[in-house]
């Protein structure tokens, strides 16, 4: 199993929210979010 910290998360959490309730189509912005998430995972 992968165990990720994030160290800021309060402040990671607010700006995805800000950004979901900004943008009226979500997929775009996940997708992106997902693929940094499955970069940052491959470099370990």
């Amino acid at each position: 199993m992968i165990d990720i910290e994030i160290n800021n998360a309060q402040e990671v959490t607010a700006l995805l929210e800000r950004l979901a309730q900004a943008t009226a189509h979500r997929t775009p912005l996940m997708r992106s979010i997902a693929g940094t998430m499955e970069s940052a995972v491959e470099q370990l």
